[in-house]
């Protein structure tokens, strides 16, 4: 069964090489070589790239990684290619991420945080970009979905103090400590 997969995926990696070298030259088989290369392949060498990002950004991008990973998984689409990257691949993983179980709270079933699902999207967009940039895409395919259909964190309704309120609320406190330092 093992090598049954194998065999496919070197089937597949195969087929794309060659309608890629169809449609460039022989002279840019490098980038040809590169644009066949695995999406999760090709995420697994994004995320470790360290050069010049913080912390938060590594575990944004390992947390990407696992979540387009878990989507392949789902979507049986272990095999894409970073070449064949489209949009409908884009809205599949934007649709999955506004589902996507929350595999950190054990106790209960439910669906990450929007935020969490913006700040994925947005890693995965970096992504992209760094792959265009590569050579390995002409485009990013996110650029071309409506922003309507991508995940937005929602405003916050904050209330806020009015000045007056704030004074009728804190102006009795201030005048018991002598110490503070606006008396």
């Amino acid at each position: 069964q093992l090598n049954k997969e194998a065999r496919q995926t070197a089937e597949k990696i195969k087929s794309d090489r060659i309608l890629a070298l169809q449609h460039a030259s022989v002279k840019q088989w490098d980038k040809v070589r590169k644009s066949s290369t695995l999406l999760l392949d090709y995420l697994k060498d994004y995320e470790n790239a360290q050069t010049g990002v913080s912390e938060k950004t590594l575990k944004n991008r390992h947390d990407m990684r696992l979540k387009v990973e878990q989507f392949v998984t789902e979507s049986n689409q272990q095999l894409v290619s970073v070449a064949n990257l489209d949009v409908e691949f884009c809205r599949g993983f934007i649709r999955f991420l506004r589902t996507a179980k929350n595999t950190r709270k054990k106790k209960e079933e439910s669906t990450i945080s929007v935020g969490y699902a913006a700040t994925i999207q947005t890693s995965f967009n970096g992504a992209l970009n760094n792959a265009v940039r590569e050579g390995m895409l002409k485009a990013n395919p996110m650029k071309a979905i409506n922003a309507k259909e991508k995940v937005h964190i929602p405003d916050s309704a904050r209330e806020f103090l009015t000045l007056d309120e704030l004074k009728l609320c804190c102006l009795p406190s201030v005048l018991t400590y002598s110490r503070h330092p606006s008396c």
